[in-house]
């Protein structure tokens, strides 16, 4: 029934229609109509989820392939607090410093250029953590030494669809470990990815 208000307080109002008896019209008292509410409109679809790799809280799982400038890059596997293997690969290799700790990653790389590429030179993955500075840093304050063999910088000239397999090593704070994840940053690019899980 149509609602109209008193005082403040909402009452029912009865509805009617015209109708002839004995050729007169009188008004009857009638059901009312339900009122038409609009119709409800569907939930938004809820936006699909980023590819994998394309963002630091959705990276490309451990142990997978990746396209980046020039070369597949794949992060096969990695050994955090790696001092001891550091240390035995090279006796001349120095302990991290108190609150750092040695990283030795090893990486897949295939050439899918068209002349010749360096994998030493050409790697542009980085690493960060929590402190959300990267490494590895310039320098060699926090130089890890001479890797685990096979070392990347072992290999040179590598021609279209040639692949290698070495280890890098760099120094991060303690701190950082629990968090780290790699990302891919061209030299020339203006955005960064993709990203890696190391664990």
């Amino acid at each position: 029934m149509p609602v109209g208000s008193s005082h403040g307080v909402a009452i029912e109002k009865p509805c009617y229609k015209k109708v002839k008896k004995k050729g007169k019209l009188v008004r009857v008292k009638v059901g009312c109509p339900k009122p038409k509410l609009p119709p409800v409109p569907a939930p938004a679809p809820a936006p699909p989820p980023p590819p994998p790799g394309s963002t630091r809280s959705n990276p490309f799982p451990l142990g997978t392939a990746a396209s980046v400038t020039g070369w597949t890059i794949k992060v096969n596997s990695v050994q955090f607090d790696a001092w001891p293997v550091v240390q035995a690969a090279n006796l001349f290799n120095d302990p991290p410093a108190s609150g750092w700790a040695d990283v030795v990653v090893s990486l897949t790389m295939t050439y899918t250029g068209t002349s010749t590429g360096t994998p030493w030179l050409d790697n542009d993955l980085h690493y960060v953590g929590a402190s959300n500075v990267s490494y590895p840093l310039s320098g060699f304050d926090h130089y890890c030494g001479v890797p685990p063999s096979p070392d990347l910088l072992d290999f040179d000239t590598v021609l279209p669809g040639g692949t290698v397999t070495g280890n890098v090593c760099f120094q991060v704070q303690t701190s950082d470990e629990p968090t780290l994840i790699g990302f891919w940053n061209g030299l020339f690019s203006s955005s960064i990815g993709p990203w890696f899980a190391l664990r």
